[in-house]
C-alpha cells in the first residue's frame, strides 16, 4: 500500500511531453485571462470608482499588472508562473470569500485552484492547495459562525443599491 502511495506521489522524471504540455496549458490560461481579465477589469473598474472603493481597485490593479507581467515576460521559469497564476487563483477566492461570503464564486475559484496545481505542478502540490483551501474556508467559517460576525460584500450591484436606496426613501 505505501509503495503505491509513493508511485502516485512521485513526479515523472525526465517527462518533456508532460512538461511541454504544462507549458501550453499555462499559457493558454494566461493568454485567456488576460483578455478576459482586461475587459472585467475595466468594468470593474468603472463600478469600484462609483462606490469609493480605492483599496478594492488597488488589490485587483496589483493582481492585474502581475497577470501582465507573468503573461507576457517569457524568461520568468516556468515553476514562478505557475505559482503567481495559482496564488492569484487563490487570492481571488479568499477576496471573494471575504467579500461575498460563501457564494459559487469563491468556491469555483478554490476548487480550480486545487485542479491547476494538481495539472500544472503535481499531486503533492494539489494536496497543497486544498490544504490551502480547507485552511481558509475554515477560518472564515469560524469567523462567520462563532464570533457572529457578518460578511459584507465589498461592491454590491446596481438592484440592492436601488432597494436600499428607495428603502430610504420611505
Amino acid at each position: 500500500m505505501r509503495k503505491r502511495f509513493n508511485l502516485l506521489l512521485r513526479e515523472p522524471k525526465n517527462n518533456m511531453v508532460l512538461a511541454k504540455l504544462r507549458e501550453r496549458l499555462l499559457r493558454i490560461m494566461l493568454y485567456a485571462s488576460f483578455v478576459v481579465g482586461s475587459i472585467l477589469f475595466v468594468l470593474a473598474g468603472i463600478t469600484a470608482l462609483e462606490k469609493g472603493a480605492q483599496i478594492t481597485i488597488a488589490i485587483y490593479g496589483v493582481l492585474y499588472i502581475w497577470t501582465i507581467l507573468i503573461t507576457f515576460d517569457h524568461r520568468l521559469p516556468f515553476t514562478l508562473r505557475a505559482i503567481g497564476w495559482l496564488g492569484m487563483l487563490f487570492a481571488f477566492g479568499v477576496i471573494n470569500l471575504v467579500d461575498s461570503g460563501f457564494n459559487v464564486d469563491s468556491g469555483l475559484f478554490l476548487i480550480i485552484f486545487v485542479a491547476m496545481s494538481v495539472l500544472l505542478m503535481d499531486l503533492p502540490a494539489g494536496m497543497v492547495a486544498l490544504a490551502l483551501d480547507s485552511v481558509a474556508i475554515s477560518i472564515l467559517g469560524v469567523i462567520n459562525t462563532e464570533l457572529n460576525f457578518k460578511l459584507t460584500v465589498g461592491l454590491p450591484d446596481r438592484k440592492s443599491t436601488r432597494l436600499n436606496s428607495s428603502h430610504a426613501n420611505i
